[in-house]
Order: structure tokens, then C-alpha cells, then sequence
């Protein structure tokens, strides 16, 4: 045990299959899944309030599906809180593995409990949401508590391949919506009616953001054999 602890080449893969097994389970894959909607979601709504909008309530569902409700009064508060879903999801996965690579473990899990309770407290009503937002951020209350090392690092690698495949799936789901059923398509739909641009083409933009910093991660934060 000790002897693939510190082998950290095969630590790293280890919990790599074991993301990609866990999230396509049934039932105990949407726990891990919904990470992916809970950072989507807290985008939409960070970037509202920034933008001088409002965030009315965030929804987070048991089919991994989410909802952010904002309202805003100004054209590019529209248009920034419709981008911040999938890009949000994006950038935070690469910071992740960047905390991950430098071993501030705890920064992440701080994070996620700053981010979790400030939905619980302000936005997320609907009872799966706030069973999930609670659970989740007693897991990580739990393991700042302990704060035993190896466990620390081996669930935050989890939680950003979590991310890291989700956020890749959920893109390439988006544009083939946003290809057959372009009304449907959510974010991209939204901002077609905000800038009259396909939301086909929104759906390829997230694509190319999420493919482009998935490269990122995987040249710089993938060890080699």
C-alpha cells in the first residue's frame, strides 16, 4: 500500500480509471457528475453579480441536470452570465489540477466548501440540491478535519477528473443538441437570442475552450511513465 502511495505516476492513473468507472455508474455516478453542474451553476451566478444582475435560485437536479435563475437589466450581463457555465467549469479544472500539482490540497477543498455553503445559504432551495450541497461539504469539512495526506490528494484528483470528464462530455452533448434541436441547446440557445449567432456555433466555441485546456492539463499536469 505504502510502496503505490508513493508512487505518485500510478497514484495519479489510478484515479484517473477510477473517475471514469465511478461517473458512468448508475445512481453513484450522478453524485460525482453533479460536481460538473454545481461549478456550471455557481458560474452562471457569480457572473450575474459581478454583472450587476441577480441571482433568483439555482437548481440542482438528480438527473445532473442544473438551472441557474438570473436576471439582469444590461445586454452584456446577459451575455457574460451565458458564457460562464461551461467556460467556468473549464478554467476551474485547470486550476484544480494546478493546486493539485503543487500539493495545496486544502486550498481545493476550502473552496469548495466556501462555494457550497454560500449555495446553500443564498440560492439553492430545491431539497436534492441542498442534500447534495450538504453532504458534499461535510466530505470535505470531514477531510480538512483529519487531513490525512494521501487521502486528501487522492479525492481531490478525483474530484478534478470528475470535473475534467464531465465538463468534456457535457460540451460535446451540447453541441449535439445545439446541431439537431438548437432551441434546446440551453446555454448556446441563450446566446443566440442574445447575440443573433447560431447557437451551433456558441456549441462549438465551448467545445474548442473545454479542448483546449483539456490539452493544457493533460501536457502539463499528466506525469509520464
Amino acid at each position: 500500500m505504502n510502496s503505490f502511495l508513493s508512487n505518485q505516476t500510478v497514484l495519479f492513473y489510478a484515479v484517473l480509471v477510477a473517475a471514469l468507472l465511478f461517473l458512468f455508474l448508475p445512481k453513484i455516478g450522478i453524485v460525482f457528475r453533479l460536481l460538473n453542474t454545481f461549478i456550471h451553476e455557481s458560474g452562471h451566478a457569480i457572473v450575474a453579480l459581478v454583472t450587476s444582475g441577480t441571482v433568483c435560485n439555482i437548481k440542482l437536479n438528480r438527473n445532473t441536470s442544473g438551472q441557474a435563475l438570473t436576471t439582469s437589466k444590461y445586454w452584456i450581463s446577459k451575455l457574460l452570465t451565458s458564457l460562464a457555465g461551461y467556460s467556468s467549469c473549464t478554467l476551474v479544472t485547470y486550476v484544480i489540477f494546478y493546486l493539485a500539482s503543487i500539493h495545496k490540497y486544502h486550498y481545493v477543498l476550502w473552496g469548495f466548501i466556501a462555494l457550497a455553503a454560500i449555495n446553500l445559504i443564498f440560492w439553492v432551495r430545491n431539497t436534492f440540491g441542498i442534500v447534495w450541497l450538504a453532504l458534499f461539504m461535510a466530505l470535505n469539512i470531514v477531510l480538512i478535519y483529519y487531513s490525512i495526506s494521501w487521502v486528501n490528494r487522492l479525492l481531490t484528483l478525483f474530484f478534478a477528473f470528475a470535473i475534467f470528464f464531465e465538463n468534456i462530455y457535457s460540451s460535446l452533448v451540447l453541441l449535439k443538441i445545439a446541431g439537431q434541436e438548437p432551441k434546446q441547446s440551453g446555454d448556446a440557445a441563450n446566446l443566440a437570442a442574445t447575440t443573433y449567432i447560431p447557437a451551433f456555433v456558441w456549441a462549438l466555441a465551448f467545445n474548442g475552450f473545454a479542448g483546449y485546456f483539456a490539452y493544457l492539463v493533460v501536457i502539463r499536469f499528466f506525469p509520464l511513465f
